[in-house]
């Protein structure tokens, strides 16, 4: 883990405030925010770098129910008969010694 960086007082306030935030939702608006204040001459760009891995390592490890939903993902179970299906029936039976 990294040790934290000697940060302006500003940029301080900002990790603060991401180590206190309760939702992925804040987490969202405090990395805009961040690059918006950055854009302005707020923060230096290792400060924006490290509040911006300080949200990355906050962030809950979720996967995109809906694109499962939709059928974007497929079991592991349904691509193995594919891939079975590919082997010439003829080419099983096959082997001489």
């Amino acid at each position: 883990m990294s040790a934290r960086p000697a940060l302006s007082p500003a940029a301080a306030r900002v990790y603060d405030n991401i180590n206190a935030a309760t939702s992925p939702d804040m987490l969202d608006n405090l990395a805009r925010g961040v690059w918006h204040q950055y854009s302005k001459g707020a923060f230096t760009g290792d400060e924006a770098t490290f509040l911006t891995g300080a949200v990355v390592r906050r962030r809950p490890i979720t996967f995109d129910r809906l694109s499962r939903a939709l059928g974007a993902y497929k079991p592991i179970g349904t691509l193995l008969p594919r891939i079975g299906s590919k082997v010439p029936e003829a080419a099983v039976g096959r082997r001489t010694d």
